[in-house]
């Protein structure tokens, strides 16, 4: 493994970016620093290493930031930074990522006051040709006050066994931002597909089952060509709310026209992930009255995991599928934890990571369907649905073994690298394996101006320490744990007293 010296330099500005444009809302942790009283140096001493190599991977298993100095670190003379096999590659396009709208989101955790505790709006059956008005958003807000809305006009393009879907004039035919009869139709057979399968697992999104969808098609915040909000579902609609959220009072969720027209599949595998969304919120907020309420890295985890347990069913390859994702996890895992949010891509990432990591190795579709649908959210629905699973795990306990999947690559240990396929009430559910450890040509790892090639997540040296973030870790290596000469290897750990990080020494 070479050492790369420019990564020294490079990392420096990555670190620097991520670290402090932090968005600070309900998801992230009060973060707190506790001071270092004292070090002490631990002796280890391993057997079996021969021709393996050995990780450090520091686990912080706490809703707390571990600052950088009470991390610890593994005495070494070799003076290193971070290896790589890699070098870089600069490239000034990068390849489109979906991302929800944020505004959205922060109706999950804000609790909105509404006046619906139950079904309070009148279904109309609608039929193809017909009209109605939405309320839309202008442009792109940061806060839910100074959205601008304005209310337009649309028609219904097409009418399925469970949606409505609905096009206004200025968006629909065969322009560059729109969507045509074929692109809807196709839509309409999709999402009549998925609708069985994710209500199978996930649940229904109102008290009424089979309760036809509202999808709204247009230029989401009208910026045509350069937005990355691919689509997305808004609570704020189920229901009679005050006038300052416009709630079009019914099951709905919207889509980009130009996005849809140009990236069919990643449509397709959208209307998974905000038809979750739409669920997660009707069963965990609207009916069981969750005083805890949803944070977002945990109904993201599970939008995710339904388009992955859909990516074979619908047929959508690897680089539109949330696997696609890993590549930012590799490349920045160390700046996130899984119960925070960033809104970044890493903050995707990191928890489709996590999500894919428990699906694969914790009872795969059974496991997914019980995290849904108990009462349960965010990191209780996931001890709960462990337990009713028969696993003894808590939280803490399967987060400090998903140290385990970050280095193994074979399909009999707890890893990403294994294939699930399963039944549940006669439909059929994939989990399709996926390595971060393997090379793969042509894929690079996007960090805004520049890429680097991806063949794993980026390992520190021995010595180095870092911050750790709430349920973050670090992965370090050295040259001399690479394809160890030795049957033993003895080690030196430098922790100071009191520290929160787990310590873990994995061989492969």
């Amino acid at each position: 493994m070479k050492i790369m010296r420019k990564f020294v330099v490079f990392f420096l500005i990555v670190y620097l970016v991520t670290s402090c444009n932090v968005c600070v809302n309900e998801d992230t942790q009060d973060f707190i620093e506790t001071p270092i009283i004292k070090e002490e140096t631990v002796t280890k001493t391993l057997t079996g290493t021969l021709g393996k190599t050995l990780y450090l991977v520091k686990m912080n298993p706490t809703s707390k930031m571990v600052p950088a100095a009470a991390s610890g670190y593994v005495y070494s003379n070799e003076n290193l930074d971070i290896l790589n096999d890699n070098d870089f590659i600069y490239e000034n396009e990068s390849r489109f990522v979906r991302k929800d709208n944020p505004i959205a989101l922060e109706f999950y955790s804000k609790q909105v006051n509404s006046s619906r505790s139950v079904r309070s709006f009148n279904e109309v059956e609608y039929n193809v040709n017909d009209e109605r008005k939405f309320w839309i958003m202008k442009k792109e807000a940061l806060l839910i006050q100074n959205i601008e809305w304005e209310e337009i006009p649309a028609k219904l393009r097409a009418k399925g066994e469970f949606c409505y879907i609905w096009v206004p004039d200025e968006y629909w035919g065969e322009h560059y931002n729109s969507v045509s009869e074929e692109i809807v139709t196709k839509l309409k057979e999709k999402f009549d597909s998925i609708y069985p399968r994710v209500t199978n697992v996930f649940g229904y999104p109102d008290s009424v089952e089979n309760l036809r969808i509202h999808i709204l098609i247009f230029d989401i915040y009208s910026d045509s060509k350069n937005g990355q909000v691919f689509g997305y579902f808004m609570p704020k609609d189920y229901g009679f709310y005050e006038e300052t959220y416009r709630s079009n009072e019914c099951c709905m969720f919207y889509l980009d026209a130009f996005l849809t027209r140009k990236l069919p599949n990643m449509a397709y595998s959208t209307l998974a992930h905000e038809f979750q969304h739409m669920i997660n919120y009707y069963n965990k907020t609207l009916r069981a009255s969750n005083t805890e309420g949803t944070q977002t890295w945990f109904t993201e985890m599970l939008s995710m995991l339904c388009e992955d347990m859909l990516q074979t069913f619908l047929g959508i390859k690897e680089e539109d599928s949330p696997i696609a994702r890993m590549e930012y996890f590799n490349s920045g895992y160390y700046s996130h934890g899984i119960t925070e949010w960033q809104n970044n891509q890493i903050s995707y990432a990191y928890t489709y990571a996590f999500g894919a990591y428990l699906v694969r190795n914790f009872g795969g579709i059974k496991l997914l369907k019980a995290i849904a649908k108990n009462k349960q959210t965010n990191k209780s629905a996931i001890e709960k649905a462990l337990k009713e699973l028969g696993y003894d795990e808590t939280f803490d306990s399967v987060f400090l073994k998903f140290s385990q999947a970050l280095i193994y690559e074979d399909s009999n240990k707890l890893t990403f690298n294994k294939n699930i396929t399963e039944k549940l009430n006669g439909y059929e559910y994939a989990f399709n394996a996926f390595n971060i450890w393997e090379k793969k040509n042509g894929t690079y790892t996007n960090l805004g101006f520049m890429k680097i090639p991806n063949y794993g997540p980026i390992c520190f040296s021995v010595s180095d320490t870092k911050s750790i973030r709430p349920y973050g870790f670090t992965i370090h290596t050295q040259d001399s744990w690479q394809k160890i000469t030795t049957d033993t290897l003895t080690i030196n750990l430098i922790r100071p007293e009191g520290s929160s990080i787990d310590y873990q020494f994995i061989l492969k």
